[in-house]
């Protein structure tokens, strides 16, 4: 009796400690970002945001298309998940690992505190993509590679100007002048062309295996390589954006793609059969006219086939081609919870001769609906730079999933506007609810305790 005592003891002791190390992670403690150095006034009250630490910039004027705002914080540039380089006229690598371009900073003395060269390292060009890792060590990592606008029959990879090893390159897919491939180490990458029969690309492998007997499962779904596109355009720009549709079922899917902001794009096929295993590129031109209206769209392109349905999240932030003010907007939580706070800093640069005004600042929550959950707008004075800090309140009944905090700046007739995009993300355990649980365990595991040993005092009499 007292071995299973003792078993129900350290079974309830070692629950405990489960329960409390699972809840750790729920314990969320605020924690307010530090940025660049300003001092603002806003109706009599004086605020002082404080810069703790020298910002990283990185040189990446060469690429365009899905390759991301580097403007980010030293803390994002540790760990950035996906990591996209595009030269939308030759090709793109996407990165399968997450990259720490922190690892490469360099000095240049009375000029920048830290960079990253990324011009000078990566080259994306016709028939040739190359990273120097020897300077960009956080890049020595897997990826799959795009190469555009091919005139190949039978392509090849060639690896230092050799025949790539299978252990190394892979390829995806060739399919309308675009060849992808996965490689497990970066180098230099170049495409031939095979001058034999012997070694033709491999489709990819269909979903099932071989011999699709009558009693073979019906499998029907596809993928999309994309969940959110954001472009910044001055009126009468244009840029391309490349979506990866592959069938990942074992059945023909018909397939049809549209957009509630259609008139800012052109889609290269709007309706198309995809084979299984077949991998689609779709080319999507975004452009913005020479005199649309500046200010941030947000919509969706909506991918469909048979009776599935994938999202793309949208966001077009026009500008004017001489712009008054450059907004930007940077949300400093990415996910919170539904009845939550939302903390954004809002940069505004005063970049015509008109100094000392009042200008309206308006901010919002929108979904990508453009359905507004919660707003609020407010008068400031502007010089040459200004730089605050503003919330606005999640509503509880809000859904999880991607939102879009959006700033307008408005001078009489003359706006600018910018966004970020955040999560909100299903509730977890609140710390009182810890709290209560490990007190009734505790209470269970004290009271088994003082009933054994009452239990051996009353036998011992």
């Amino acid at each position: 009796m007292e071995k299973k005592r003792d078993l129900v003891i350290w079974f309830l002791l070692f629950l405990l400690i489960f329960v409390i190390l699972m809840n750790i992670s729920v314990i969320n403690f605020p924690i307010k970002k530090i940025t660049t150095t300003a001092i603002t006034a806003d109706q009599g009250n004086i605020s002082f945001i404080i810069n703790a630490s020298k910002r990283i910039t990185v040189f990446a004027d060469e690429f365009n298309g899905d390759t991301p705002d580097f403007n980010l914080t030293n803390a994002e540039l540790e760990n950035m998940a996906s990591l996209t380089l595009e030269s939308t006229s030759y090709g793109k690598i996407i990165f399968g690992e997450n990259v720490n371009l922190t690892q490469d900073v360099v000095s240049i003395p009375d000029v920048y505190n830290q960079t990253v060269n990324l011009d000078a390292y990566v080259e994306i060009s016709s028939d040739f993509i190359q990273i120097d890792t020897g300077n960009l060590t956080s890049f020595a990592k897997s990826a799959t590679i795009y190469f555009y606008d091919l005139n190949f029959n039978n392509p090849k990879i060639l690896k230092d100007g050799e025949d790539c090893p299978d252990n190394v390159c892979t390829i995806i897919s060739y399919t309308s002048g675009v060849l992808i491939f996965a490689t497990t180490q970066f180098s230099n990458y170049s495409v031939g062309e095979y001058t034999s029969v012997e070694n033709p690309i491999i489709s990819p492998t269909l979903p099932g295996g071989g011999g699709g007997g009558a009693g073979a499962k019906k499998i029907t779904d596809f993928s999309v390589n994309k969940d959110l596109v954001k472009k910044i355009l001055k009126q009468g720009e244009t840029e391309r954006v490349i979506v990866e549709i592959i069938n990942t079922g074992n059945t023909v899917l018909e397939m049809n793609i549209n957009s509630s902001l259609e008139r800012f794009m052109v889609i290269s096929e709007e309706s198309f059969s995809l084979m299984p295993g077949q991998v689609k590129i779709i080319s999507i031109d975004v452009f913005a006219k020479k005199n649309e209206f500046p200010d941030a769209y947000i919509g969706r392109i909506i991918v469909k086939g048979a009776n599935i349905e994938k999202i793309i999240n949208v966001i077009i932030e026009i500008q004017e081609r001489k712009p008054l003010f450059d907004v930007r907007t940077d949300v400093l939580t990415k996910e919170l919870k539904a009845g939550e706070d939302v903390w954004a800093n809002i940069s505004v640069i005063n970049m015509g001769d008109l100094e000392n005004m009042d200008i309206e600042i308006y901010y919002a929550i929108k979904d990508f609906e453009e359905n507004i959950l919660s707003y609020k707008k407010e008068d400031i004075f502007i010089e040459k730079e200004l730089e605050v800090s503003r919330k606005l309140n999640v509503p509880k009944e809000t859904s999880f999933g991607a939102y879009v905090f959006y700033s307008r700046v408005t001078y009489g007739n003359i706006s600018a506007s910018s966004t970020d995009v955040f999560l909100v993300t299903k509730k977890k355990l609140g710390i009182f609810v810890v709290i209560i649980v490990t007190l009734v365990l505790f209470i269970i595991v004290g009271y088994y305790l003082i009933k054994i040993n009452f239990k051996k005092k009353k036998k011992r009499k």
